[in-house]
């Protein structure tokens, strides 16, 4: 029995150093697990000793120990198969829902890692695009509202429609293409048709967000548009000539400008206000 509670010490001592070096990271989640599987073995042998001695002990004086020492052993062997049976159950990992594998993070054989996934799975009932909105372009962005999803399709934009699932609470700092700091607004949007938009995670595309709308209005590219006596004004064809027309601006996306005054529905603009040689009056050739 003495050698049994030697081990049992040497057991303990070891499984408090793992246990450290396992919270802190340091070994596997399998090595903690061999270390307290081989404590709860020296316990075990450790007690089953202490039966045998206290069998021999009432073996030696009036009646006898054999039942008890047996009952003992059972119980002893019973605690030892439910604990393996515990060891079993929590080897096996089900994922948490239904889906398409898309990377492995460990091969066969390899000790699991807790710091690193197995397997990434995804849905492709349940897409979701993540977008990142200037803060001075958030307000007009509500949940549920609709958007298009935009996917370039080699010449030939296909658009998907989504809504918008949730706003970040908060902007966070993020570097433009130009190397300038911008602050920005996470948006998730869901797709309506996931299973049939025939995307895949990682696909890169763009989210069209409709914040107003105008109807029966002039728009002109907002590239034509030059500064002029300290409003905007456009180049037009009158008469064969190029002339000077101030205008009032209203409503703008992106792209595209509204005229409110200035300018009338079937007036020539001339789009590149920056042509070579482009002087009020000089004749234009309108190329039908």
């Amino acid at each position: 029995m003495e050698q049994a509670e030697r081990e049992l010490a040497v057991r303990q001592v070891n499984f408090a150093r793992l246990e450290q070096l396992y919270e802190a990271g340091a070994i596997t989640e399998a090595d903690y697990e061999e270390a307290r599987n081989m404590l709860a073995q020296a316990q075990t042998r450790l007690e089953l000793e202490r039966q045998a001695l206290a069998l021999l002990r009432e073996s030696a004086g009036p009646g006898s120990g054999t039942q008890q020492f047996y009952e003992g052993k059972m119980e002893a062997l019973q605690a030892q198969i439910s604990y393996l049976e515990y060891q079993k159950s929590r080897s096996r990992i089900t994922a948490p829902l239904s889906g398409i594998v898309s990377d492995l993070g460990i091969k066969e054989g390899e000790p699991a890692n807790p710091a690193v996934p197995l397997m990434k799975i995804f849905d492709p009932s349940r897409y979701a695009v993540e977008t990142y909105v200037l803060t001075g372009d958030i307000r007009g962005i509500k949940e549920g509202m609709e958007v298009d999803v935009i996917l370039d399709g080699r010449g030939e934009d296909v658009a998907y429609r989504g809504l918008v699932k949730s706003i970040a609470p908060s902007a966070v700092s993020m570097i433009s293409a130009l190397g300038l700091e911008e602050q920005r607004v996470k948006v998730t949007v869901e797709l309506k048709d996931a299973a049939a938009a025939g995307l895949f995670p990682g696909y890169t595309v763009d989210v069209a967000f409709t914040v107003d709308e105008r109807k029966d209005v002039l728009v002109v590219p907002r590239t034509a548009l030059f500064p002029y006596e300290g409003g905007d004004a456009l180049w037009v064809v009158v008469q064969g000539r190029a002339e000077i027309r101030p205008v009032q601006t209203g409503f703008h996306n992106s792209r595209d400008v509204v005229i409110t005054e200035g300018l009338t529905a079937g007036d020539l603009v001339i789009l590149n206000p920056q042509l070579e040689g482009l002087r009020s009056g000089k004749k234009i050739k309108v190329l039908q």
